[in-house]
């Protein structure tokens, strides 16, 4: 048990500290400015702060994806009735609410 919620936390303190998108900007594959924060909250966006429920989710999903941070996106659109937008083909292996950019 100790170990499962060590890890957890883990992996919530990397999505709290936007790690994703650091890796992706650092590797090239996103664009961000400055203002990043700012700019998501101009536009209406607001966070959707990582749950246990959302954890639960990811353990059950297929193994399509190998992805962590995509995998918890996934399970956080079925868990919370949302839409997923994703341009990533493995991501649209899953039943779940999508719009493919």
């Amino acid at each position: 048990m100790f170990e499962a919620k060590t890890h957890l936390s883990a992996y919530v303190q990397r999505a709290l500290e936007g790690e994703e998108v650091i890796i992706k900007t650092a590797l090239g594959k996103l664009q961000m400015s400055d203002d990043f924060e700012s700019q998501i909250r101009r536009c209406g966006f607001t966070t959707l702060p990582i749950q246990v429920k959302h954890a639960l989710r990811v353990r059950v999903l297929p193994e399509l994806h190998r992805d962590p941070f995509d995998r918890m996106l996934i399970a956080q659109a079925i868990a919370e009735d949302l839409t997923l937008v994703s341009q990533d083909a493995a991501v649209w292996q899953y039943d779940v609410s999508l719009l493919k950019a």
